[in-house]
This record gives structure tokens, sequence and C-alpha cells, in this order.
């Protein structure tokens, strides 16, 4: 586990190395990136929704994944974020340990990524659809 300081000082939106572990197929494991939330009940674990790189199998057709024509997505627990160029994995959202943190992605200009008010407003509303697909 990891026993850095990235952890302490991440906005909600970031979006970081995540060391995800061992688990079992399909789902994301070993170190990927995710977007982490704030958990208020909590001090030691955070939401974290995983991303992954595109891959063709996950758009239409292959002119809409070297587009990356998000709305030419096959599946509706997917979002492409431009500002990552990666596909959000709504559906294998977790709640971690701070610990698994590894640390900040950041952009071609060397700056932390931390999604916009309106990627994450956007971000919440698709995920909030994933929910409630799952609670009913």
């Amino acid at each position: 586990m990891s026993s850095n300081k990235f952890y302490k000082n991440y906005k909600n939106g970031s979006v970081y190395h995540i060391n995800f572990g061992k688990t079992f197929h399909p789902e994301i494991k070993s170190k990927h990136l995710g977007i982490l939330f704030t958990i208020n009940s909590t001090n030691n674990m955070v939401l974290c929704i995983p991303m992954t790189s595109p891959k063709e199998k996950q758009f239409k057709n292959l002119d809409a994944f070297t587009k990356r024509d998000y709305l030419q997505l096959k599946y509706p627990h997917l979002y492409y974020l431009k500002e990552t160029d990666s596909i959000v994995l709504m559906e294998q959202f977790r709640t971690i340990s701070k610990s698994r943190i590894e640390s900040p992605f950041k952009n071609s200009n060397n700056q932390k990524v931390v999604l916009s008010k309106l990627e994450q407003t956007k971000l919440t509303k698709a995920f909030l659809k994933i929910i409630k697909n799952v609670i009913e």
C-alpha cells in the first residue's frame, strides 16, 4: 500500500493513479486512473470511479473509436472523458482506502487534472442514471 502524501490534498473530481490491486476479471485491477470524490462520513476512504484507455470494442464502430465520438459508445455505463482521453467505468465505482492513491495525473502542461464543474455535473448525472438502473 502507498504511504505517500498525495491522498491528503485532493479535490473532488481529481484524477489520480490508483493501485486497485488484484481482482477478478472483468474488474479493473493493478494501476489505473480514477476520479476521486470525498465521503464526508469517513476520513480514510474515498469514492473512486475507475478509468481505462478507450478501446474499439467500447464504441459502435472503428470510425467512432478513432474519432472518440462519445455519442457512439456501445454501453450506457461508459463515459468518455476528453480531458484525459479515457473511458470512465461507472459500473465499477467503489469505495477505496486513501492508501491506494498513488499520484496525481498530470496533463501535457504538467498540471494536476481536476474535472471542471461542468464536467463533474455531466458525470454526476450519468452516474445517477447508472445508480438508478442498478436499484431498479
